[in-house]
């Protein structure tokens, strides 16, 4: 191998900087998320949290991550099959029907402020 295919850094074309600092940053807050949502979970229901044990905690995050990784393999798998622009119209039919429930006002009402209180 001679010395005039070396590759430095600076040959790097700037959509890959790009690329890859937007990496670092979705990791950053996918690891920033987890550990937060950890105190949320088994954080007091009178302080807000859901009241789980760490090892109720240790499960529900273990499942999530399995689907969270396991996901792109089978929409991937199904995509290979059916082609990316169905697979692209089915989630976003889903999530027209969910964003149109989430517009109705009693569909969610737990997360509505509760009403002002007129004191005297």
């Amino acid at each position: 191998m001679s010395k005039d295919n070396k590759v430095g850094i600076k040959s790097f074309p700037g959509t890959f900087w790009a690329a890859n600092t937007m990496e670092i940053f979705e990791r950053m807050a996918w690891y920033g998320f987890f550990a937060v949502s950890s105190l949320y979970i088994t954080g007091s229901v009178t302080e807000g949290g859901l009241g789980f044990s760490d090892e109720d905690r240790g499960v529900l995050q273990g499942v999530v991550t399995f689907f969270l990784y396991l996901f792109p393999v089978v929409t991937g798998a199904l995509a290979d099959r059916y082609g990316f622009k169905k697979m692209l119209f089915a989630p976003e039919i889903f999530k027209c029907d969910k964003s149109t429930s989430i517009a109705s006002e009693d569909f969610f009402s737990s997360f509505a402020p509760p009403p002002k209180l007129n004191s005297v």
